[in-house]
C-alpha cells in the first residue's frame, strides 16, 4: 500500500452522465464542492457515446493527468482502464485510477471495498493510499486485438445472463439479473465440445460455463471468483467439466451466490497466467466486464499483466 505524493496533483474525472440512469451526472455537482471543499480542484468530461472513455482516458494519461477517476459502472471503468493501458506509457508513468462506483453491479469497486457515497469516496481521493493492481486482457470475437478487463471474463451460461440483463431499461442491480436468469433458462443453452489449454494444461471439456476472475464478484451478487485477489499476478479460473440440465445448473447458480461451488464435483478450479479457449463451432459467448466481446466465436486467449496499473484503494 502507497502514500499519497504531497505535490499537487491533477485529476480528471471521466463520468459517464447516464450511469444509474442519470444519477451520475445528479452526482457531479457533489463531488465537486466537497472536493473543493478540501483544496483539491478537478477537471471533469462526460462521456457522450460507447468507447468515449476509453479515448478520454487515452488523452488524459498522454498529457500527464496523475488521476484519472472513472465516474460510473463496471464498464465505464473497463473503457477507462483500456485507454489507460492504451496509452504508450511504462507503468511507473502511467496515472493511478480511481473508481467512483455508480452503477448496475459495480462489481470491481465491491471487490476493492471502494465506497459508494460522495464523502466516503472524496475521502479516499484525499488520502490517496493506492496499490498496484493487475490487469487482464482478452482476444478474440469483436476485438482480435485484444480488450483490457479489471474485473473478469465469462464464457457460456452467465455472459447470456449479463447480455440480457443489460438490454432492460426499466430494472437493474441484482432485479435484472434474476429476470435474464428465467429468460436464458427458458432458452436453455447446449454444452458447448471445448479445447481449453491453461498454461500448459490441456483439457478436452463439453461445458457450459467458463469463468476467468480478476475480481471476485460479477453481475451484482455472484462470486464467480471467490477467492481472486487483484494484485497476486494470477487469474483464478474455474470451468464446469461437463453438460449439466436446467436443474442442475440452477442449483449451482445458488452456489455461485454464496461462494461455495469450487466444491462442487463438477467444477473445476485453479490459477492461471495464460488460458487458450477454442471450439470447432463458433459458440463461444464471452463479456469482459459485461462488455460483450464475442456473441458467438472459435478462440479466445486470455492474459494477465501483474502490476499494470495503480489503483486508489485500501485493500
Amino acid at each position: 500500500m502507497k502514500d499519497i505524493d504531497k505535490k499537487e496533483q491533477r485529476i480528471r474525472i471521466i463520468l459517464n452522465p447516464a450511469a444509474a440512469k442519470g444519477k451520475a451526472a445528479r452526482l457531479k455537482g457533489t463531488i465537486d464542492r466537497y472536493l473543493k471543499q478540501h483544496g483539491i480542484i478537478a477537471e471533469y468530461i462526460e462521456t457522450q457515446e460507447e468507447w468515449h472513455a476509453a479515448k478520454l482516458a487515452k488523452q488524459a494519461a498522454e498529457e500527464g493527468v496523475d488521476i484519472i477517476v472513472a465516474a460510473g459502472g463496471d464498464g465505464t471503468c473497463n473503457e477507462v482502464a483500456n485507454g489507460i493501458m492504451a496509452a504508450d506509457l511504462p507503468v511507473d508513468k502511467r496515472p493511478k485510477l480511481a473508481i467512483f462506483p455508480i452503477g448496475r453491479g459495480n462489481d470491481f469497486a465491491y471487490v476493492c471495498e471502494i465506497p459508494k457515497r460522495v464523502e466516503a469516496f472524496c475521502n479516499l481521493i484525499i488520502q490517496g493510499r493506492s496499490r498496484n493492481i493487475d490487469v487482464g486482457k482478452v482476444s478474440g470475437g469483436l476485438y482480435p486485438e485484444g480488450r483490457y478487463f479489471l474485473n473478469g471474463v465469462g464464457v457460456g451460461f452467465e455472459p447470456m445472463v449479463t447480455m440480457k440483463a443489460s438490454e432492460y431499461k426499466r430494472i437493474s442491480g441484482i432485479p435484472s439479473y434474476i429476470v435474464a436468469l428465467l429468460s436464458i433458462i427458458a432458452h436453455y443453452p447446449a454444452a458447448v465440445p471445448t479445447r481449453l489449454e491453461i498454461d500448459d494444461e490441456v483439457h478436452e471439456i463439453s461445458t457450459q460455463q467458463i469463468s476467468v476472475c480478476n475480481g471476485r464478484r460479477m453481475g451484482g451478487a455472484f462470486l464467480m471468483g471467490p477467492d481472486a485477489i487483484p494484485y497476486d499476478g494470477f487469474l483464478d479460473y474455474l470451468f464446469i467439466d461437463r453438460p449439466l440440465s436446467v436443474g442442475m445448473i440452477l442449483r449451482l447458480v445458488m452456489r455461485f451466490l454464496k461462494g461455495s461451488q469450487k466444491s462442487h464435483p463438477y467444477v473445476q478450479s485453479g490459477l492461471a497466467e495464460t488460458l487458450e479457449i477454442s471450439s470447432a463451432s463458433e459458440d463461444l459467448v464471452c463479456h469482459a466486464d459485461g462488455e460483450t466481446i464475442s456473441k458467438g466465436c472459435d478462440s479466445l486467449t486470455i492474459e494477465i499483466e501483474s502490476s499494470a496499473i495503480e489503483l486508489i484503494c485500501t485493500i
